[in-house]
């Protein structure tokens, strides 16, 4: 919940920028009311890690429906677990930022930001 919190204000900006924007979100299940919470996002998608065949269906269920979205740009906001920059990769969007945590070769599947 505490990732979801932090990241809303660059979410914030990035609206106030591009009003017009529609912002889809992939969280996990447990962050799902707080996401809601923040009024901001068009789109909530999840994956439940509750169990091994919940993590296997809602990842596969999302990523069915993540791949037939076409959008100009995917933010990865995950700093350390690979999961996310593979499944941006995935879908196959040719402009997804994230960031470039040091051991952790994320930048194989995505153009990383240094901080």
């Amino acid at each position: 919940i505490g990732n979801v919190l932090m990241l809303l204000p660059a979410v914030h900006a990035l609206k106030d920028k591009y009003p017009d924007a529609k912002l889809d979100f992939l969280t996990l299940l447990t962050n799902k009311d707080v996401s809601k919470s923040a009024d901001t996002f068009d789109n909530i998608h999840t994956i439940d890690i509750k169990s091994f065949s919940a993590f296997i269906i809602t990842s596969l269920k999302s990523f069915r429906t993540l791949k037939h979205i076409n959008y100009d740009l995917i933010i990865d906001f995950e700093q350390f677990v690979r999961f996310s920059a593979l499944f941006c990769w995935l879908i196959g969007r040719k402009k997804t930022f994230g960031f470039n945590t040091k051991g952790q070769h994320r930048h194989l599947y995505i153009i990383t930001i240094s901080i």
